[in-house]
């Protein structure tokens, strides 16, 4: 006597149960390139943070050397508005080491 199972029987039946999805070689291969793009992206963020640690260490070294030669471009025009003048350009002179020549200088040491 055979027994023909109709469709919902069918389904009910005991089978083989799925393969799960992700086994075998594609699992492998998706993990190695997250582990590659994982530790591509941490190069690339060590990367960028010593790029901005350089950047703000010239950005701060420019503005120093922006400051000393605003300061020598105030001394030069100080010395360019005055140079008609007689006790600047005095001044100016013995600010270099210049004396006149009846003069006598006098060094001093410190012990």
């Amino acid at each position: 006597m055979s027994v023909s199972l109709g469709r919902s029987e069918r389904a009910a039946a005991p089978t083989q149960p799925p393969k799960p999805r992700g086994t075998g070689w594609s699992s492998l291969f998706f993990t190695v390139i997250a582990l590659v793009g994982s530790f591509h992206a941490l190069l690339m963020l060590g990367v960028e943070g010593g790029r901005l640690i350089y950047t703000n260490r010239e950005i701060a070294r420019l503005e120093a050397d922006v400051g000393t030669l605003q300061v020598e471009v105030k001394t030069l025009q100080a010395i360019v508005e005055h140079r008609n003048d007689p006790v600047f350009r005095e001044q100016l002179a013995r600010s270099r080491g210049f004396i006149y020549p009846d003069e006598t200088r006098i060094l001093t040491r410190v012990p």
